[in-house]
């Protein structure tokens, strides 16, 4: 028996073959395009996620034929289509994406921050989708209309391709990526009517949501049908990939962001110090929660340093030039080239060096 996991990232989409015994056989990737549009947008095409899904999968599944898969996926990042055609009436908007910050600052004027905290563990912060789709909701009527009317869809990047893979477009989410929404109540793993209505989004958007394993719909990617048995967010979905089920047991992960989530076992736990509160899965006998303290530049940085800056060549030659770098009296660069996240959280900073001589 074959399974197909499927890593669906900010800069690329990963696909794995595991065997029954846990070995992973092969992989291949597909490169994902980003476009940045001014200070705030951060954006990415929707049908060219799909397609690096096929991409990525394609020659794995000839030599594989897998019959299971799991799907993970950038948790914060959304997008709103219409019901019936499946056309995306907004794009991919990142989890890096900033356009939410005004309507976060606004509801905290209104002291609505420590509501939002109790009920979801988290912090009001155009992180999460909820604000940016109340941006789009409040800056489009047509959208609004359309939305209250029942006629779109709204979804983390899981819902997009699942509704899209799956015999007659299944709606779905898992409560590790609801949890991301700053819409989903983490002691009740419900969506909350309370939070709907205070960011003003028609529950009629919404997924439905599912256990994090078992058997959620059959999906067909490239040609092949697949049994979907796993949909986790990513960080959480590398929580329990590096072997962390147990509170206590901690993983850091470094890709387009840095990602340091701790185990804490079935009660959500409240951190005094900057971090977040989150579903790490929901399995049909028990919930597990996880402290998550997210840097939001880590690889985007070198990255920069390659295309924006042109300083090196490529990617893997910051290492070597880190290695050679004196703490002492090398210049040191802050990158919040997308603001600070944990335990700062201030989306207005941005990227600076010190100590240029």
């Amino acid at each position: 028996m074959y399974i197909l996991a499927i890593d669906q990232g900010t800069s690329q989409t990963k696909a794995l073959i595991i065997d029954s015994d846990g070995r992973v056989l092969a992989t291949n990737s597909a490169v994902l395009h980003t476009q940045i549009i001014g200070d705030s947008r951060i954006e990415q095409d929707p049908h060219e996620i799909l397609a690096s899904i096929q991409a990525a999968c394609a020659p794995l599944l000839e030599r594989y034929p897998a019959t299971i898969a799991g799907l993970d996926n950038q948790g914060e990042s959304f997008l709103v289509w219409d019901r019936h055609d499946g056309t995306p009436l907004t794009p991919a908007i990142s989890w890096q994406d900033k356009r939410g910050a005004a309507i976060c600052a606004e509801l905290e004027a209104s002291g609505h921050g420590q509501l939002v905290r109790e009920k979801t563990g988290l912090l009001l912060d155009s992180y999460f989708s909820a604000p940016k789709l109340a941006h789009e909701l409040r800056s489009n009527p047509e959208l609004r209309r359309k939305a209250t009317a029942g006629e779109l869809c709204f979804g983390t990047l899981d819902s997009w391709i699942i509704w899209k893979l799956s015999p007659g477009h299944a709606h779905l989410t898992d409560p590790s990526t609801a949890a991301r929404t700053l819409l989903f109540n983490i002691h009740r793993l419900e969506w909350d009517a309370q939070l709907l209505a205070l960011f003003d989004i028609p529950q009629a958007l919404l997924p439905t949501v599912v256990l994090s394993a078992g058997m959620a719909t059959e999906i067909t990617v490239a040609g092949h049908r697949l049994a979907l048995h796993a949909m986790l967010c990513d960080q959480t979905a590398a929580l329990f990939g590096q072997g962390c089920i147990g509170p206590g047991e901690a993983k850091c992960s470094f890709g387009t962001g840095a990602f340091l989530l701790l185990n804490t076992g079935q009660q959500p736990s409240r951190s005094t110090h900057g971090l977040l509160s989150t579903v790490a899965w929901q399995l049909p006998t028990e919930t597990h929660y996880a402290l998550d303290g997210g840097i939001f530049t880590a690889g985007a940085a070198v990255e920069w340093l390659r295309d924006g800056l042109g300083v090196i060549a490529s990617s893997t030659e910051s290492s070597s030039l880190a290695e050679r770098a004196d703490p002492a009296t090398t210049p040191i660069c802050i990158p919040a080239l997308a603001g600070l996240a944990a335990p700062y959280w201030q989306p207005d900073a941005r990227g600076t060096i010190f100590g240029l001589s």
